[in-house]
């Protein structure tokens, strides 16, 4: 469980790096991500997507110019929704089955 805190953890930090700025088109780019994250069937799927936008989002963590920008933030929550209901149902996997009797 604690595992999955921090893989979320990880992948919110990930999304907020990545709406501070971004190349070309930020909106774009916070997008894609967003649609490679929501298309995971498990945590490790999105991991793998945090990891593949991970340079992208470095070069510009510093630029905060890009924070109010409503695509942006649109595309962050409809990311961080995606991941958390990934963070639970990997959750919900490792619950031990109720002794039924």
């Amino acid at each position: 469980m604690t595992k999955h805190r921090t893989v979320f953890a990880s992948l919110i930090f990930g999304t907020f790096l990545l709406g501070a700025g971004c190349a070309d088109s930020p909106e774009k780019l916070v997008s894609q991500m967003a649609d490679e994250i929501c298309a995971c069937k498990d945590v490790k799927c999105a991991e793998a997507v945090g990891k593949k936008y991970e340079e992208k989002a470095k070069k510009y963590k510093d630029d905060k110019s890009l924070a109010d920008n409503p695509k942006v933030k649109e595309a962050g929550e409809r990311m961080a929704g995606c991941m958390m209901k990934l963070a639970m149902g990997e959750m919900g996997k490792e619950q031990p089955a109720a002794d039924p009797k």
